[in-house]
């Protein structure tokens, strides 16, 4: 999967004239609904013979809460697992925030040729005063001279009938309800430790809390499983305190990811 830019794209014009399936979304913390659009691009890429393409957001613009639920590293691996071709980052900026919804689906139409453009239904994109939606989005393609076709992707419903969202998500995780961030992610929720330096601690690994990125979940403890760079899955005990987390009875090796499963 090729990485770039939204800005080195249209700068460079290396794709402009090929042919895109293209999904558009922030996708932080991914969960079914996620998959969902994913597997749909897939699948559109297949019948149409043209490239995938997702966009999304270096951070999600809609967020008030401190902490993200992923890193891109993250979400770039997890974007590549449904063999999409090209993975692209905007910079969401307050220049870009600032620009029209027109003027964003112009930029799409010079980026590339795009086919069939894939979205959830409360897709927005341009300013609030010219923001456009998703039921605007194929309008908007055929004022740009583009025949682009756009597929709203139904949300996923829990198994109490409420559509399974990002916010979802971060609050079960601030609750601590992790088996349940599980069952709407379908997998468990990852933290991403690759780039964060640890401290010593008698009891395993630790880290300061300032140095994670990522949100946590409340003060407690809960079942984890560290993957290491060398390849192992050690199951472990991952307490949460005021300024740092402890990994219990991890003594040697280099963390990529600590997978939360529950609390204890």
């Amino acid at each position: 999967m090729n990485s770039y830019s939204f800005q080195s794209l249209l700068d460079s014009g290396l794709l402009k004239d090929t042919k895109i399936v293209l999904a558009i979304g922030v996708f932080d913390g991914v969960h079914l609904g996620h998959s969902h659009i994913f597997s749909t691009l897939n699948e559109e890429k297949l019948k149409s013979g043209a490239k995938s393409m997702v966009i999304t957001f270096d951070h999600n613009p809609k967020s008030v809460v401190k902490g993200s639920l992923d890193t891109m590293r993250l979400r770039r691996e997890y974007v590549e697992s449904f063999n999409v071709d090209f993975f692209v980052v905007i910079d969401f900026s307050k220049d870009f925030s600032m620009i029209s919804g027109s003027e964003f689906i112009r930029l799409l139409c010079t980026m590339s040729r795009i086919e069939t453009v894939i979205v959830g239904e409360d897709f927005k994109c341009g300013n609030p005063k010219t923001r456009i939606t998703a039921m605007d989005l194929e309008g908007e393609f055929i004022k740009q001279g583009s025949n682009t076709s756009v597929n709203i992707v139904n949300p996923i419903l829990d198994d109490e009938g409420i559509r399974i969202s990002s916010t979802n998500i971060r609050n079960l995780i601030l609750q601590g309800r992790m088996e349940r961030v599980f069952a709407l992610s379908g997998k468990a929720y990852e933290l991403d430790l690759m780039d964060v330096k640890s401290i010593e601690d008698s009891n395993g690994i630790a880290y300061m809390t300032s140095s994670i990125f990522q949100l946590l979940p409340p003060i407690g403890s809960y079942r984890a499983e560290a993957l290491m760079e060398d390849g192992r899955i050690l199951k472990t005990v991952l307490r949460v305190q005021e300024f740092s987390i402890l990994l219990e009875n991890i003594e040697n090796g280099h963390i990529k990811t600590l997978r939360i499963i529950t609390k204890e």
